[in-house]
């Protein structure tokens, strides 16, 4: 909002805002202004929680007994909907704005709204006689690209780094583009990445303060900083028409989500690129969440069928243009909208089967076969027919997500008998990854994971020791009593078990 009633104010448009983002003493100021014989604003900008509050509702009608209420424009309308991708409870209650002022006109405005979101936004506002105006969905200068996590030659950080070091300006200065991270983790990491590659990055999320969040977005907005690193917090009114790249380092929850994201570069109508880092994992992860998630059923399947669509656009070998366009409702052949240059697909389809044969053989790679089949697999075992390069990739991965993981699980006590911790394990074992939200959970269930792969390992062992009459240490290590005869003696040393030699020292 605040970018917006400056742009206004910069055209000698007489706009202002009410929002807890601003000091008390200003939004006094527009509430008495409010109460004035002639108000000095054209246009005022408020939230939805805000205007259905008890406390602004009066001023509404006080309003609208002057006449000077005049219309009310909902924007970002598709929060409206439950079934959309960002919604948000306060404009689900806007409904009252045409039951309460039936001769006020109301307008919707959206972008990514589908359909059946649109249906809904209509009934939501009580407008069922509403003009629909639509414009296509095509972003005709948007170049998409999708890229398989599992078939990186590098860390996928490292990759995008690569990347935004080739954006160069005429005169060497960086171009303006934004990278979209899950985590709040990642996006530290990535920013931090990019200024130690002398990029100048800044993070954005919502672990920050308000003040270094609104710091980080003015200089992204002046240009004095070229890249942001941002969760999907960022980009709400941001009005910066040279950004040249939109970045996903993880999938979008939605491809409502992902257009609107991607849609922030190239508003000057030049050429940019939308990339997006495809990985079985962030599926997993989502799938995790809605899993755990006690809401609707029936909004959780829809939330379920929002990924699948994000997934379908990521392995599909169609064009990326056509598939946007269908999800909202819009008939298109990749002959006319995209030729060869509007997406990966389209511009080398060999090379995009290629990298998805790759990623889809990492995922369906046999375990070797043995009697007792482990209920968890390991990297090795997972990629033992893949390419080495691959099995390299999925450990470096592990590592980092180790390491990203220690501090979490410090205080973890270890019992397998932890409900939680059951049934994270049982999420892991249906797909499940890691999170912000369930992070100690999904750690604590790969160390139970891990202890009862041991435990298995462990249990033949342990019979052998039994008959030879030795027991484990703590350790591990075995140890045969003094009186053990020579024959069972040979026989420990044959199927590799520790025991004294004649030196005292401990042996193989």
């Amino acid at each position: 909002m605040h970018n917006q009633v400056a742009a206004l104010r910069a055209a000698s448009i007489p706009a202002t805002m009410l929002s807890s983002a601003e000091p008390p003493s200003h939004n006094r100021q527009v509430l008495s202004a409010l109460h004035a014989a002639r108000i000095p604003y054209a246009l005022l900008y408020i939230t939805p929680e805000k205007l259905t509050s008890s406390s602004f509702v009066p001023v509404l009608r006080r309003l609208d007994a002057k006449r000077k209420l005049a219309l009310v424009a909902v924007d970002e309308a598709h929060c409206i909907s439950e079934w959309g991708h960002d919604f948000r409870k306060a404009y689900a209650n806007l409904g009252f704005l045409k039951t309460s002022f039936p001769r006020i006109p109301v307008v919707a405005l959206t972008a990514t709204a589908t359909p059946s979101v649109q249906k809904h936004i209509v009934k939501s506002l009580s407008i069922p006689n509403a003009k629909h105006v639509r414009t296509s969905f095509l972003r005709s200068n948007v170049r998409y690209q999708v890229r398989y996590v599992d078939t990186l030659q590098t860390a996928v950080e490292l990759d995008i780094i690569s990347y935004v070091l080739r954006r160069r300006n005429p005169d060497s200065s960086f171009e303006t583009g934004i990278v979209y991270a899950f985590k709040r983790t990642t996006v530290d990491i990535v920013a931090d990445l990019l200024n130690t590659n002398g990029v100048p990055a800044l993070s954005y999320h919502a672990g920050l303060s308000s003040k270094a969040r609104k710091a980080a977005q003015q200089k992204f907005e002046s240009g004095e900083c070229p890249v942001v690193v941002a969760s999907t917090a960022f980009g709400m009114g941001i009005d910066v028409s040279n950004i040249r790249y939109v970045i996903h380092h993880s999938i979008p929850k939605s491809l409502e989500a992902f257009y609107q994201e991607s849609g922030r570069a190239g508003r000057d109508g030049k050429p940019c690129d939308s990339i997006l880092y495809y990985a079985q994992r962030d599926i997993e992860l989502y799938r995790f969440l809605n899993s755990q998630d006690k809401a609707d059923q029936q909004l959780i399947e829809s939330r379920t069928n929002k990924l699948q669509s994000v997934r379908d656009y990521c392995t599909k070998l169609r064009c990326r243009r056509v598939v946007l366009l269908e999800y909202f409702g819009e008939k298109a052949s990749a002959k006319s909208v995209c030729g060869r240059h509007g997406c990966d697909v389209c511009y080398d389809i060999n090379d995009v089967r290629d990298r998805m044969a790759i990623h889809i053989r990492s995922h369906t790679t046999k375990r070797p076969s043995s009697r007792r089949r482990p209920t968890v697999s390991t990297p090795a075992a997972d990629f033992q027919s893949a390419r080495s390069m691959l099995k390299q990739q999925r450990e470096r991965e592990l590592a980092e997500k180790k390491q990203k993981s220690d501090d979490a699980i410090d205080e973890f006590s270890g019992d397998e008998n932890d409900p939680e911790v059951k049934q994270a394990v049982k999420s892991i074992q249906l797909g499940g990854s890691d999170d912000d939200i369930d992070f100690v959970a999904l750690a604590k269930a790969e160390k139970a994971q891990e202890r009862q792969r041991l435990n298995r390992l462990k249990r033949p062992r342990d019979r052998i020791l039994n008959k030879l009459g030795m027991k484990s240490d703590a350790g591990g290590s075995a140890s045969a009593p003094s009186s053990l005869p020579k024959r069972r003696k040979s026989l420990q040393s044959k199927i590799g078990f520790g025991h004294s030699s004649s030196n005292g020292k401990k042996t193989r």
